[in-house]
């Protein structure tokens, strides 16, 4: 049962990769807006080693700017794959600017919700919007009966937050 509603919860996250559902949020572990500073294709050692999720290809570099969630970090490495067709992949591609739901996977981070998980930000109002719907949903999971104190509140945007850089 309750493998069935994660799956119906990340089908629904998938559906809707423009805006962010609590869902989504709730799933991950560290919610961040960052640049991607590079991804390159994983060593042949790392990519079925157990260093790295199965049936990972490929590792993005991101540059947090903002923590919207989870423990403040500086840079992180998030391996994912590119051959899946269904569901899509993250999209990480270097130069861009995203908000990425992450989850702790052993020692590695990786992407919640496949492509629902990475949401490339441009114009201000967009980014505005999604920090607002994230951190509504991080506020409504710290009130959940029984949920982890750690959800903390965005950083590093908005009116209350100081940049990570």
């Amino acid at each position: 049962m309750f493998a069935l509603l994660t799956l119906t919860s990340l089908l629904a996250a998938c559906q809707n990769a423009g805006a962010p559902s609590r869902e989504l949020v709730d799933m991950a572990d560290l919610v961040v807006l960052a640049d991607v500073t590079s991804v390159s294709t994983a060593l042949a050692g790392e990519a079925g080693d157990g260093s790295m999720p199965a049936g990972s290809d490929r590792v993005a570099r991101l540059q947090v700017r903002e923590t919207w969630k989870g423990p403040r970090l500086a840079a992180l490495d998030v391996p994912f794959n590119d051959f899946l067709r269904f569901p899509a992949p993250p999209a990480y591609v270097a130069g861009a600017r995203v908000v990425a739901f992450l989850r702790r996977d052993g020692v590695e981070w990786s992407t919640v919700g496949m492509s629902a998980g990475v949401i490339a930000v441009g114009e201000s109002g967009e980014l505005e919007g999604l920090r607002v719907q994230v951190a509504r949903a991080v506020a409504l999971e710290r009130k959940a009966p029984g949920s982890a104190p750690d959800g903390a509140a965005p950083t590093g945007g908005g009116a209350d937050a100081a940049p990570t850089d």
